[in-house]
Formats: structure tokens, sequence, C-alpha cells
């Protein structure tokens, strides 16, 4: 596959970038709530971790380190956007290819990343957003050494690990080859497949002490939803994801569920509109979200991925009220923009969080840059 058509498929996962330059950007005050300010941190930047205990509050992210492959290396930070440093580039089974998706131990010192193998044709599918053909590995932020912890199969998929607050548990969407092949889908998806279909929820004991893959045990796959695409978000009392059953091509509504997988609570009951990466607060007392809902003329399957923008939203678990954080969108001619994957402080007042900008007359043009908003959760 050409360079060229390569970037053209990776602008439907909201992946292409400049080459990143740190941003001094003056806060973005809102109008209809002054307690919310917003303020771009990063330039090129793509999916966060936000460290939540007591050590330190560095962010883990990925970034666009190869414009001509689109590869990508994990880079380490702090939370205004300061010294910053890459911590895969000179790993050499990880970097020169696609890695990223991190999220922190609990221990503040290790996290978990995904990163493409052998498997892998480079494709958008094969990307860290999609996760098809990505190992997990296992990177100490301070020594900069690695270990596989956890290999998939040809065309399975291991997509946004996560840990429980102990960290003696991680989980993550894992996705098994559904072997069924479709004409039309021949050399453009691995195997030919519905890669929105095979999709479920894993669930690992986690022992750091140990080697390797031996790190994961006692591993167990529900589906809480029955079949179609799952995306795990957080686990903290429950486990928090979304889910498009069916295997249709966008993500449909938020969940929570217990680790028995019996009985998903809907969260944001938006159907046909996209609703993905749901996290709750620190608090517990509301959870962010984004989604397309702001937009009244996206509805699937009328409208699909080169017409999507979406917002960050905040709903409070007692009152029910949903908030519109961000509204980048609004009389926006020039771009339409994607708020995408964030994390939470320690706090529960600020967010970290990833937006794309497609030029509208020229969608081969985006930018993606990290931006944090700070507000009164009390609110």
């Amino acid at each position: 596959m050409s360079s060229k058509n390569l970037i053209k498929y990776f602008l439907v996962s909201v992946i292409l970038s400049l080459l990143s330059l740190l941003c001094t950007s003056d806060p973005v005050i809102s109008d209809d709530n002054p307690t919310i300010k917003t303020n771009q941190i990063v330039e090129n930047g793509g999916r966060v971790s936000w460290y939540q205990g007591g050590d330190h509050s560095k962010v883990l992210f990925d970034r666009i380190t190869n414009s001509n492959f689109v590869n990508t290396d994990v880079f380490i930070m702090e939370a205004d956007g300061s010294d910053m440093k890459c911590i895969t580039c000179n790993i050499d089974d990880i970097t020169d290819r696609f890695s990223g998706q991190p999220v922190w131990h609990p221990d503040g010192i290790h996290c978990v990343i995904q990163v493409e193998n052998q498997n892998s044709r480079h494709t958008r599918f094969e990307h860290v957003s999609f996760g098809i053909n990505n190992d997990l590995w296992l990177i100490n932020t301070r020594t900069l050494t690695s270990e596989k912890i956890f290999s998939t199969e040809l065309n399975d998929a291991a997509l946004h690990p996560q840990f429980n607050s102990s960290g003696d548990l991680l989980i993550f969407s894992r996705r098994i080859a559904t072997e069924e092949s479709f004409p039309a889908l021949q050399g453009v998806t691995p195997g030919g497949e519905n890669h929105w279909d095979g999709w479920q929820i894993q669930i690992n004991d986690f022992d750091i002490s140990m080697s390797g893959t031996n790190k994961i045990s006692n591993t167990r796959l529900i589906k809480p939803n029955g079949n179609g695409f799952y995306e795990t978000h957080s686990i903290k009392q429950d486990i928090v994801y979304s889910f498009t059953a069916n295997g249709q091509g966008y993500v449909d509504d938020c969940y929570r569920v217990g680790i028995d997988g019996q009985n998903p609570i809907n969260l944001t009951q938006s159907t046909k509109t996209w609703e993905e990466h749901a996290t709750f607060s620190p608090s517990q007392k509301n959870f962010v979200f984004i989604s397309s809902r702001h937009d009244q003329t996206w509805s699937f399957p009328q409208s699909d991925t080169r017409t999507i923008n979406t917002e960050l939203f905040m709903k409070n678990i007692s009152s029910g009220n949903i908030e519109q954080l961000t509204k980048f969108n609004d009389s926006q001619d020039t771009y339409r923009v994607l708020t995408s994957d964030f994390d939470w402080n320690k706090e529960g007042n600020a967010l970290i969080f990833l937006v794309a900008k497609i030029e509208k007359s020229n969608p081969l043009i985006s930018n993606n840059e990290i931006w944090r908003i700070d507000f009164d959760e009390a609110k």
C-alpha cells in the first residue's frame, strides 16, 4: 500500500497529525459556564493516560514519530505538556511500528501498551485505535525495559487495556477472528472479515511480579450484550465499556457491568448516535463520555464516519443531568472536530483529552492535538 493511501485510510480512525511542537495557547473560558476552561497543551498527540496515584501526576500518550509510515511511539510528560520524552523510541521490538494506547499500572512506574505484531499488514485496522494483530507489552517507564505479556493470533485483537485500582486485574477488548470472509472486504480488512464483529471483554488476573506472559492468568471472556463490538474504557467498581450489536459500523452506547458480565446498565441511552469512552470520575459522582448527540443531522446508518463530529459530555449520576463540556464544532466552518480518548486527574476536576481537527475542504489535512479541560465537578 502506498504511503498516500495509508494516510487516507487513517483519517477515518483519527490518527493522521503533524509532528509535534509544545503549544502555549491561552485558556478558553466557556461563555455558558465560566467555571469551565480549556487549553491546548500539545500538538501531535494521541491516546492519553493520566496517573492518579500519589507519587506523581504524569501523563502518558502516543504520537506519530514517522509521518511516512504513520508509525507511533509512547511518550511521557507533565500534565502541562512540559518535560516530554519518548519511552519506546529505543526499544527494538516496539519502535518503528504502531505502538501506543498506554495505560498506567497503579504503581506509577509501569504501563501497558499495544504493539502491532508480525501478522500485521500495517493498515488502519491494525493501528492501536482498532488493535487487530496487536500484542500487549509492559514498559518500565524509569528503566525503559519491556516485556510482552499477551500475544494475539492472526486477525485477533487486543484493544484498550485497563487496570483496576489495585493492579491485580487487567481487562481489555479482545477480538477473536470470525473466519467469515466477505468478497467486498477481501484485501481491505484483515482476513476480509467484518472488523466490527467477533469482540468480547477479556478479564485477567494480573501479577506484576511474574515474568512475561505469566503475568496474566485465570483468563475469562464475557459478552454482556451478546455478539458485536466491545471497547473497554475503565474498571473501577464496575467495567465501563462501549458496545454495538451485530457488527454495525459505529459505536452505539456506553454501559457498565460487574465482572460477572450480568445485567449490563446502559449509561448513555442514545441509540443511532455515536457514544464512546465513558469513564467515571474518581468520586464516582459523574462520568464523562464523547458523543455526536449535539449534531442532530448525524444518525446511523444514514450517516457514517466521513461526517461524524464529537464533543465531551458529563452526566451526573444522582440527577441524571447531562452537560456538554466542549463545543469545538459550534460555528466551525473550516474543520470538523472529534474529541476522543481522555483521562481524569486524581482530583476529578480536570481531563486531558485528544482532539482531532479534520479540514472539511481537504480531509487529507488533519491535526491531532492534546487538550486539557478544568471544571468544577461539584457543579
